[in-house]
């Protein structure tokens, strides 16, 4: 059998440090964001948080592109649905009503995109509702059961 060269672990680890010290003494190239555009004609909602709070209302835009290009202009359709949980405006302004999920959807000719958004209490109206209950259990109002 011939004689086969073997790496020890130690050149492994060797190795291993000279790649790292190279890659982090690089010079870095800058990176710049670059907007990428869909592969299709399609609507993208852009500016939607994932959440909302109860009468506070959202501002959300949308983007149209078309062969490859933004459409600037181009009328976008709202709708929420269910309706009892948020309402939005033409402008794209949601309004949420109720606690749930909402769907939004923004439509462009035959073109639709869908976004959902969880709606709660604010964190104020939250804690109001706590101390007015432990207030009201304070005044014996609610009825305690001994176990």
């Amino acid at each position: 059998m011939p004689n086969r060269p073997t790496l020890r672990p130690a050149m492994l680890a060797g190795f291993a440090l000279a790649a790292i010290v190279t890659s982090a003494c690089a010079p870095r190239a800058s990176v710049a964001p670059v907007l990428t555009m869909p592969a299709r004609d399609t609507v993208v909602i852009s500016d939607a948080p994932y959440g909302a709070y109860v009468g506070s209302p959202v501002s959300i835009g949308a983007r149209v592109w078309r062969g490859g290009e933004v459409v600037p202009d181009a009328p976008v359709e709202w709708s929420a649905a269910p309706a009892g949980v948020a309402r939005i405006d033409a402008d794209g302004t949601l309004t949420p009503v109720r606690e749930g999920h909402v769907v939004i959807t923004a439509k462009a000719g035959r073109m639709r995109s869908r976004r959902m958004l969880l709606v709660q209490q604010a964190p104020e109206q939250r804690a109001g509702l706590a101390s007015r209950t432990r207030q009201a259990a304070r005044a014996d109002s609610i009825p305690r059961r001994d176990h």
